[in-house]
């Protein structure tokens, strides 16, 4: 059943990168959704179907034990083609399917229904579909039903990416903001007395026992030897931590 790619495919498969979602660990929030969709359309199958470039890979799947199947003999290729619930009452009985290696062999699909995921940018990722050993129709309501349903996959699908850029967002503002502290911790202090050549933990003191730990900055001494050193930003003096020690660092006058 070789079915012919649009000319957007390729820009398709690139939408349905960007959420990160491939070859992912199960998730019950998918799972849900697939056992919601088989109950109700009473199917002893039920799938989560994303179609890349040469496979369908199934995020969750009721009743079927693969994960993947190639693309060239996936009904998905074909549903996600289209706008709405795309209808196989019958593959025996289907001249694009009669001879298809999932009809005539395992699963040995008979019925196939899928509402394509189609995002904000008319791509459709995949499906969610129902399939049956048997031929048989959906009723309106299971075809309703399943269109919400698909609706529900289509909204998780984008929450769980905009939950991954905000994690992106978040891990990128934190390393700017240290940078920055880093940056002011250099204009802000000098080197007082030669470092020792022991690794030194600086903290704010008031006294020798009391230890205020803010950030780790790297300091390069006159003779071009490096240190790591934790200090606190702007707080005038900072003091090692152990009594005794012969060096410190001072603010620029």
């Amino acid at each position: 059943m070789p079915v012919a790619m649009p000319k957007t495919d390729a820009a398709r498969v690139a939408a349905l990168e960007k959420y990160a979602i491939l070859d992912t660990d199960p998730e019950q929030s998918f799972d849900d959704l697939t056992l919601l969709a088989s109950f109700i359309c009473k199917t002893p199958i039920a799938l989560i179907s994303l179609v890349d470039e040469n496979r369908q890979w199934f995020k969750s799947r009721i009743g079927l034990d693969v994960s993947e199947t190639p693309r060239e003999i996936a009904f998905c290729s074909l549903a996600i083609q289209q706008s709405d619930v795309f209808v196989v009452p019958d593959a025996l009985k289907d001249e694009r399917f009669r001879n298809n290696p999932l009809v005539v062999s395992e699963p040995h699909i008979r019925f196939y229904a899928g509402a394509p995921l189609i995002n904000e940018d008319g791509y459709a990722l995949g499906t969610l579909c129902v399939v049956d050993r048997l031929p048989r129709e959906l009723t309106f309501d299971q075809k309703e039903a399943l269109r919400a349903l698909s609706r529900l996959v289509l909204a998780q699908l984008e929450f769980r990416r905009n939950l991954i850029l905000l994690k992106e967002a978040l891990n990128d503002r934190t390393k700017e903001e240290h940078e920055r502290q880093r940056e002011h911790v250099l204009s802000a202090c000098t080197v007082g007395h030669r470092w020792p050549e022991r690794p030194a933990r600086f903290a704010l003191g008031v006294t020798n026992d009391c230890a205020v730990v803010c950030q780790t900055v790297s300091v390069r001494h006159a003779g071009g030897r490096g240190e790591s050193l934790k200090c606190a930003a702007g707080l005038g003096r900072i003091w090692p931590t152990k009594r005794g020690d012969p060096w410190r660092a001072i603010p620029k006058r």
